[in-house]
């Protein structure tokens, strides 16, 4: 099992991969966890336990590694340096995990 974050705004999470019947949506930044490849869908969990099947394309490996943070206001500015002195980067919304490279 791999970790990969959706590379889309929002995708759906299909019932099984003839992808006809919605079971959920995940957004831009959601890990998931890839259970089972088909062509080209995969089967995948999200952190709120919920499965289905979405377009291998809405999909970018990732490595976590580094410091991690959850986010606990209802958005969080990420900025390119400390204490918002560089250039905003990304917004990420509550409850979002996050994992940092820092050099």
């Amino acid at each position: 099992m791999s970790t990969f974050l959706v590379n889309k705004n929002v995708t759906s999470l299909y019932v099984d991969s003839s992808c006809r019947d919605i079971a959920t949506q995940a957004i831009l930044g959601t890990a998931v966890t890839v259970l089972e490849e088909k062509g080209e869908f995969c089967l995948v969990l999200t952190p709120d336990l919920y499965e289905g099947w979405l377009s291998s394309q809405h999909l970018s490996r990732i490595k976590l590694e580094g410091k991690r943070a959850r986010v606990k206001r209802f958005i969080a500015n990420v900025y390119t340096k400390p204490r918002r002195k560089g250039e905003l980067l990304t917004k990420l919304v509550l409850a979002r995990r996050a994992a940092a490279n820092l050099r």
